[in-house]
């Protein structure tokens, strides 16, 4: 009998302090992409931290989702093919991850790190997709010295026609402006120069490698930052930025993880102290992340259902959520671009702007008319003639009031907007709830 008391002590703290429903479903919500029922069961089994260090230890740094891409030089149909083949690849891997946090990373630093389809060949931007999956919780100052070299970034930003006595300016503005510091934290002369520093930086076409021209390369003193030397890039990346600006950096970086994972209200305070934390940590992600986790602002109930779904997080999450099985993910390609998010796309050297600017007439619309073919698709098997989809076992569950309850807490962060959901069928009540405009927050 003493055993058994000594057992159930021992298994105290597990039932006193592991994480409500609530908690483990908006931890997801922010760090995957829908909601699992099962992924919120497994979570419920640890404490919070506990959960978090979950997370954060079952990321990985390669895709698991494998591409074939065709052999081209200009071929335009060639090219398109590759370009929808990559897109295609990207959906699968956020769709099947085991890790989505890995994914939501290569996202996050995809719209940080710009570069676009619209520019760059796929190859090289699947090259810099693997490059944002290698360091997606790595450490930021090696992430940021690959970025000058990244081949799709040297065609994107134009360092390959920079070179001495004509240097091009792009790549400098945005290291400085939309990499690292933020605008108004630097001057017109320190561009010239970081310009400068980056003079011979290029790419070797026929292995798609970095290629490093010396005789392009402005061997001249440069003066960045009150510094005055014979600065290549690397030199005005880890002498004058990390070294002298890194602080700077690190509140710069952890702001825009706030803005993404935490609320589009900054609390400047608290972001000081996180970004004091990046930085004694070397730049270290994962540690930084684990901070903002476990921060009281990110697990306040006040948070739930505040921040807007980016369409992909809308089109990825459902068919996670509802363990829809697509045969073909290439479908998902102009559904996303409907909505305002073409995958591997951004509209500008600032990526997409995201929270309000998701919404507009249009794109509600879009979303809706989403949610019509996927249900729609599960009564016929396909969707809008397009493809074909295996059924889903949540859309199949039997019509109970527990079933509905259920679903109801899977699917919405907060209470519906809706005071009554069709009860006739389930696949009708579930299509009534993904169309509740609570349903596009997390």
């Amino acid at each position: 009998m003493y055993s058994r008391y000594f057992i159930l002590f021992l298994l105290l703290p597990h039932f006193l302090f592991s994480m409500s429903f609530e908690e483990a479903r908006h931890l997801l919500s922010r760090t995957s992409f829908g909601i699992r029922e099962t992924e919120v069961r497994k979570l419920m089994r640890y404490d919070y931290e506990a959960g978090v260090d979950f997370l954060l230890k079952n990321t990985y740094s390669t895709s698991k989702t494998k591409l074939s891409l065709l052999k081209a030089k200009k071929q335009r149909k060639i090219r398109k093919t590759n370009r929808m083949r990559l897109q295609a690849f990207f959906y699968k891997e956020l769709i099947e991850t085991p890790s989505p946090l890995t994914e939501k990373m290569v996202l996050f630093w995809h719209n940080h790190f710009v570069s676009s389809l619209a520019k760059v060949k796929p190859e090289y931007m699947y090259k810099q997709n693997q490059l944002f999956r290698q360091y997606a919780l790595g450490n930021f100052r090696e992430l940021l010295l690959h970025i000058p070299r990244d081949p799709a970034m040297i065609v994107y930003l134009d360092l390959n026609s920079n070179r001495e006595g004509n240097a091009n300016e792009n790549f400098a503005r945005e290291l400085l402006e939309l990499f690292t510091l933020g605008e108004g934290k630097y001057t017109e002369t320190d561009i010239k120069e970081a310009a400068r520093a980056f003079t011979g930086y290029s790419i070797n076409h026929r292995e798609g490698t970095f290629r490093f021209v010396k005789r392009k390369h402005d061997m001249g003193k440069k003066t960045f930052m009150g510094l005055t030397r014979r600065f290549t890039g690397e030199d005005i990346i880890t002498d004058v930025l990390l070294e002298k600006r890194g602080k700077e950096i690190a509140y710069f970086i952890t702001r825009k993880l706030w803005l993404e994972f935490v609320s589009k209200k900054v609390k400047e305070a608290r972001v000081k102290q996180l970004g004091k934390l990046f930085y004694r940590q070397g730049f270290e992600i994962k540690p930084l992340l684990k901070a903002i986790l476990m921060s009281s602002e990110f697990r306040s109930s006040k948070n739930y259902g505040t921040m807007i779904k980016s369409p992909i997080e809308l089109i990825v999450g459902t068919i996670r959520t509802l363990s829809i099985d697509l045969d073909d993910t290439k479908v998902l390609l102009r559904l996303g671009k409907q909505m305002g998010q073409d995958i591997l796309t951004p509209p500008n050297v600032k990526g997409w702007p995201g929270g309000n600017k998701w919404i507009s007439s249009h794109s509600l619309s879009m979303r809706k008319q989403f949610v019509n073919r996927l249900v729609r698709g599960q009564e016929m098997g396909k969707m809008q003639g397009m493809m074909q989809m295996n059924k889903s076992y949540i859309l199949s569950l039997p019509n109970t009031s527990a079933n509905r309850n259920r679903i109801l807490k899977l699917l919405l962060p907060r209470s519906p907007v809706s005071k009554s959901f069709t009860t006739n069928s389930f696949l009708e009540y579930v299509h009534d709830i993904l169309l509740d405009p609570v349903y596009q927050l997390k």
